[in-house]
């Protein structure tokens, strides 16, 4: 590429969502998108324009760092799917604000503390066994650490309305038969 061509294309790069600058489609594969990208690292490694004046160097630089960027976001199999979403809404870059709101997320649905993931985790694992008291038990002592997290106090109320469904359908083990 010329230096004009590579000077343009570092302007009209940050107008590009991560598929077009790689030259992939939205449905590639990830082998698919490993090839775009080694290409593209390639094409616009800093290290092949070293005799270029500064302006050339920059715009190179810049290119260099979205391909990156399309790499890391479009690798990942949470990212991706967060980024097309976002994609679909029109934004072309995945951001720090778009990170920390998948983290957020998450840290809600299983606890922001470590001893808050714990007990979550070991009530989830109770309610999968069926041992709902015991879910209960593990899901308030999670709200010892956490006692506003939103999420665990929902789980509570479910657990206790499941049990008190099991109670009045006769499905409780200490029933009398």
């Amino acid at each position: 590429m010329s230096p004009g061509e590579i000077q343009a294309l570092a302007r009209l790069a940050g107008g590009m969502d991560y598929y077009c600058l790689l030259r992939t489609e939205r449905t590639a594969s990830l082998d698919e998108i490993r090839r775009a990208y080694y290409s593209a690292r390639r094409a616009f490694h800093p290290d092949r324009y070293l005799r270029e004046d500064a302006p050339v160097q920059t715009a190179v630089d810049q290119i260099s760092r979205r391909i990156n960027e399309a790499w890391v976001v479009l690798r990942d199999a949470v990212r991706r799917p967060a980024y097309d979403r976002g994609l679909a809404e029109g934004r072309l870059r995945y951001t720090l604000e778009d990170e920390e709101s998948r983290r957020e997320q998450s840290r809600a649905r299983t606890g922001s503390t470590p001893n808050g993931r714990k007990f979550f985790e070991l009530a989830s694992e109770a309610e999968a066994r069926g041992e709902i008291e015991k879910a209960i038990a593990h899901i308030q002592t999670a709200l010892t650490f956490e006692r506003d997290n939103p999420v665990l106090l929902e789980q509570l109320t479910r657990l206790r309305s499941s049990r008190q469904a099991g109670s009045d359908d006769g499905d409780s083990p200490y029933a009398i038969r």
